[in-house]
């Protein structure tokens, strides 16, 4: 697989995170017991923290620095777009735009952050960027998503903590599938194809 795939196929994967996450907040709202409730789509939206990083590192190596950037927050926006139309066209939701809404703009406001802990910690140890980045960024999420999609803002710290604790899940999945493996270029695709028609 090469670098391009592996970054279309984590953007679709962070996209359908959020959009997941997103329809099930519309569909049932609010989950748990007192005093420990989140909405429906926190367990999702904790998974797209990872999902997120994952597709900055790669297409960082792949495109450079500000392109990089530039695919995440084109991916923030694409889910925001899918969301608002899936959740008008699939549920019963009166205001569609305002949870889609919502969550784009805490996506935003926590990227911000998530990226600069994460370029800073990068290079110093991988396992740490990716803790310690979603550790600022969900409460920054937790906050303004919660706020901006007429929930209780009280419940903040329990949205946050389980984002965290299903990111650090599925940091541990991440890092245990993924093998090392040598980059497959398209300069190795170009010649792959010359060494078959020549053989």
């Amino acid at each position: 697989m090469t670098r391009t795939q592996r970054t279309a196929l984590l953007g679709a994967a962070y996209i359908a995170t959020i959009v997941a996450a997103n329809l099930a907040t519309a569909w049932v709202g609010v989950i748990g017991w007192p005093p420990v409730e989140v909405t429906a789509g926190t367990l999702a939206f904790g998974a797209s923290f990872v999902f997120r990083d994952a597709l900055h590192e790669v297409a960082t190596k792949t495109f450079g620095k500000s392109r990089g950037r530039a695919a995440v927050f084109a991916a923030i926006a694409a889910s925001s777009v899918i969301s608002a139309l899936l959740t008008y066209a699939l549920t019963d939701h009166p205001q569609p735009w305002r949870i889609a809404a919502a969550s784009g703009i805490g996506c935003l406001f926590a990227e911000g952050s998530d990226m600069r802990v994460f370029i800073w910690l990068r290079e110093r140890t991988r396992a740490g960027a990716w803790i310690l980045s979603n550790l600022v960024a969900a409460p920054i999420d937790s906050v303004l998503f919660l706020w901006i999609a007429g929930f209780p803002v009280g419940g903040w710290w329990a949205q946050t903590a389980v984002k965290f604790v299903i990111g650090l899940i599925v940091t541990g999945l991440y890092f245990l599938v993924e093998k090392p493996r040598k980059e497959v270029t398209s300069g190795d695709v170009l010649r792959d194809r010359l060494h078959r028609a020549s053989a």
